[in-house]
């Protein structure tokens, strides 16, 4: 049986090579580092024995450095999520680079994550992490106000486009209502959920409801995301009928 100090070693190595400049390793080798932290992320003990290692700061560059990379995105974007899960610190010291941009020479998180939804809108595993991440990463108001900053792209649009391309996906169904909840409950005014509405946009969660009803978790998040919406009708009086 491995002991604490022997899995603390391992993470000490492993931080270590993640660091290594890219032009040193393959990225088979890349994405085996990443999945053997992923593996330790889900031990026991994986809050206590990540606690202060900033392991997110190397990640955050490799994901920006190795945008083109499927199986990088796929493990990074997971290890994200995971190091977010069990050390809460983490929103917040993702949100320090970009208060302080001069010295981040990257993509902020929030650009990244929408243009891994862009990059690989056809892949289903990534969109499914991706979906998750974004949902996570707009727990954090400073987050969630710069993706909806984002004029390139359209979170509402990447989101929606998302959840119709993989209608058969329970993960992306989920993680996508999970994410619209955060943007529609905490992120935009009346005048957008009416636009939410009037696009139609709705109707994929609505679609998501009849084809997953059997799944709790599904319903539930699904209603969240309806909620906000029948407020409006109070505003515009017509839209609310659409639901």
């Amino acid at each position: 049986m491995v002991n604490q100090e022997e899995l603390e070693e391992r993470l000490k190595k492993l931080v270590v090579r993640l660091k290594i400049p890219q032009e040193d390793r393959q990225v088979c080798t890349l994405v085996q580092i990443i999945q053997d932290l992923l593996f330790l992320a889900h031990t026991d003990n994986a809050a206590e024995l990540f606690e202060g290692k900033s392991v997110h700061a190397p990640l955050v560059l490799v994901l920006s450095s190795y945008s083109s990379s499927k199986g990088v995105q796929q493990v990074g974007w997971s290890l994200l999520c995971r190091l977010i899960e069990i050390c809460p610190a983490t929103l917040e010291q993702l949100t320090r680079p970009l208060q302080a941009a001069k010295e981040w020479e990257v993509l902020g998180v929030h650009q990244q994550i929408l243009k891994v939804f862009s990059q690989y809108s056809s892949d289903c595993r990534v969109t499914m992490v991706g979906l998750r991440a974004l949902a996570l990463l707009l727990r954090s108001d400073m987050i969630l106000r710069l993706v909806l900053e984002e004029d390139e792209d359209d979170v509402f649009v990447l989101v929606v486009q998302a959840m119709k391309m993989f209608p058969s996906s329970e993960e992306v169904q989920l993680q996508g209502c999970a994410a619209l909840q955060l943007l529609l409950e905490e992120g935009v005014s009346d005048e957008h959920l009416v636009e939410f509405v009037e696009n139609q946009d709705h109707v994929v969660v609505l679609a998501a409801l009849q084809r997953f009803s059997d799944s709790p978790e599904l319903l539930l998040q699904a209603m969240k995301v309806l909620l906000p919406l029948a407020r409006i009708g109070e505003t515009s009086g017509h839209p609310s009928e659409c639901l």
